[in-house]
């Protein structure tokens, strides 16, 4: 009896060191974070687009959400017939993949190979976009996945940014290969077109589509269990301003549901977009709730400034100048306390560390020995 005892007791301590072992996998872990990489070819274009560029017509067709500020909703931000593309600007983005992001790239799987990372997370405008026929930019998103995905010895994932479906066919051509490598990448995924989300362990990770947004979803992800020990919400362009300048780049149709949904959740934004590497938090009115915004970037169409980076330095929110319209609405929206804690030109890579004493984002810039920052 006494060996059965010893037995099932030796058992027990097995299962549970198992089930511990589950739960510490699950609860400690990492990602990689990489910002803006704008993968692009001269001859992944349509020249004859080329041919018609006027800089002196805009670009941009969209719509103005209830405020009358651009909104990123439904807007196309391509070219129109009368101005074209710039040439310069696929040439700019060919140098940049010819010398400078491949040994970024590189050192980036390597740290994930080493740390173990669970998946990368690009932050959007993974493509140039502006191809002109949805042929050239099936090819465009094919080439910049593979860039990755040869890389990196974990799944890649990515979230909508302005450039990725930009021009005819874009869209197309997103849903028909990135949708697809999504549902292939996360088992556990739920998925509404380019909005998706899944859980690692108690751990929310959604990921917006910032030209569909839904944010029925969102919220029936914040739903969806009762224990959610950190949220993660994927955003390619920022939710909450660095510097009030930013306002006019940021803003939705619905502003004022997102931020109650996020604040509900102390959410965590990750984020790309502005080429510049930040860290910024809002607190409501009460200081009860936050908000903290990690900004990524990793292009590099200008090394020398990126491989300026100065982690000590934290910038002032004070006004920039605005119209009284702009700054009656930044006033309405963020009627709480914003803190920029950091607002770098900075480019690179980050390794994400989530665990249960907090999330630590291990920042690599270009060149430079990595410096840690502590999200929550």
């Amino acid at each position: 009896m006494k060996r059965i005892n010893l037995f099932l007791g030796f058992l027990t301590l097995i299962l549970l060191t198992a089930c511990q072992s589950t739960r510490n996998d699950n609860y400690n872990y990492n990602v990689v974070l990489l910002g803006d990489i704008h993968y692009d070819k001269v001859d992944l274009h349509d020249k004859a687009v080329y041919e018609k560029f006027n800089p002196k017509v805009p670009m941009a067709k969209g719509v103005l959400n209830k405020h009358g500020l651009f909104s990123w909703r439904n807007h196309t931000l391509w070219a129109t017939e009368s101005r074209g593309w710039d040439p310069g600007t696929p040439a700019q983005n060919e140098t940049m993949w010819e010398i400078y992001l491949p040994g970024c790239l590189d050192t980036a799987a390597k740290s994930a190979k080493t740390a173990g990372s669970r998946y990368v997370i690009q932050l959007g405008d993974m493509v140039q976009g502006d191809a002109g026929r949805q042929d050239l930019h099936e090819k465009m998103i094919s080439g910049g996945l593979n860039a990755l995905t040869s890389r990196f010895p974990c799944p890649v994932l990515a979230v909508v940014g302005n450039h990725d479906t930009r021009g005819p066919g874009g869209t197309e051509a997103w849903q028909k290969i990135m949708e697809p490598h999504f549902e292939k990448s996360v088992k556990n995924i739920v998925r509404k077109g380019s909005n998706y989300y899944f859980f690692l362990g108690d751990d929310l990770f959604y990921f917006h589509d910032l030209m569909n947004p839904d944010l029925d979803l969102l919220e029936e992800a914040f739903k969806k269990r009762n224990v959610i020990r950190y949220t993660f919400f994927i955003s390619h362009v920022p939710v909450i301003p660095a510097e009030k300048k930013w306002i006019s780049d940021i803003i939705t149709d619905d502003p004022e549901r997102l931020l109650e949904l996020l604040l509900s959740r102390n959410a965590i934004v990750l984020s790309g977009h502005t080429h510049n590497t930040a860290i910024v938090h809002y607190d409501d009115k009460k200081n009860v709730r936050r908000i903290t915004q990690f900004v990524m970037n990793t292009t590099m169409r200008y090394p020398e400034l990126h491989k300026n980076f100065a982690p000590k330095v934290v910038y002032s929110t004070k006004p920039v100048k605005m119209s009284k319209a702009q700054e009656s609405l930044w006033k309405s929206y963020f009627s709480g306390n914003i803190k920029t804690e950091l607002l770098s030109p900075g480019s690179g890579y980050t390794i994400l560390r989530i665990n249960n004493s907090g999330v630590f984002a291990d920042y690599y810039n270009v060149n430079q020995k990595p410096v840690t920052f502590r999200l929550r």
